[in-house]
């Protein structure tokens, strides 16, 4: 009895199909790395927007320890005008993460006035800055925090900006400043926006 032998083309065919297979498990594989990356920035965008929430119920909380209105902002040294949160121009801020001398991290608001926030003014707003954990030391005199800011001159196409925004509301009587915390997260071509919003009460004292 002859062998049954398997012709070339039978042979391409199979070929193929285990051909396809591996690609598209490479594809799944490509894919999940991607949406890992994605899904870690979008998770890190979201605490820097709850930090900036948290920033501004300090700002308010600070102004209450010194008898100021809870929005009070500064005193312009134009007149010695005093300015408000959500008045007079101080409605959108840029939130900064800056290094004193002794290389302690501390935070910064400060007014902007680029204009509309987008992502095609990214780098207008805050300089593509990434996130690195930092250890605690003592001997160095470093203030112990989750991240800290980082050059990217390394990966100029990776990074967060953010801004936090104070809108003034009234509602039946009842003036709330909500507050808008702004972070968008850019990779490569990709960019997404992750906004967490709040309100502070009504007015702690008058001005």
């Amino acid at each position: 009895m002859r062998k049954k032998a398997f012709t070339l083309i039978e042979i391409l065919i199979v070929i193929v199909i285990f051909g396809v297979g591996i690609l598209a498990i490479l594809s799944i594989m490509a894919n999940s790395v991607k949406n890992f990356d994605t899904i870690n920035m979008q998770t890190r965008a979201t605490l820097l927007a709850k930090e900036g929430i948290d920033l501004a119920f300090h700002h308010r909380d600070s102004n209450l320890e010194q008898g100021y209105p809870r929005d009070y902002y500064a005193r312009n040294t134009d007149g010695g005008k005093e300015e408000f949160l959500g008045k007079d121009g101080n409605t959108i801020f840029k939130i900064g993460l800056s290094v004193d001398g002794n290389k302690n991290p501390y935070y910064l608001l400060e007014k902007t006035g680029i204009g509309e926030y987008t992502a095609d003014t990214f780098d207008e707003y805050f300089k593509t800055f990434a996130l690195e954990l930092t250890k605690l030391k003592p001997q160095e005199n470093i203030t112990p925090t989750p991240y800290t800011y980082k050059a990217t001159t390394e990966t100029p196409n990776k990074g967060y900006a953010r801004r936090i925004k104070f809108n003034p509301l009234t509602i039946k009587n009842l003036e709330l400043l909500k507050v808008s915390s702004h972070v968008i997260y850019k990779r490569g071509s990709f960019t997404g926006e992750v906004v967490l919003e709040s309100f502070l009460g009504p007015r702690d004292s008058e001005r």
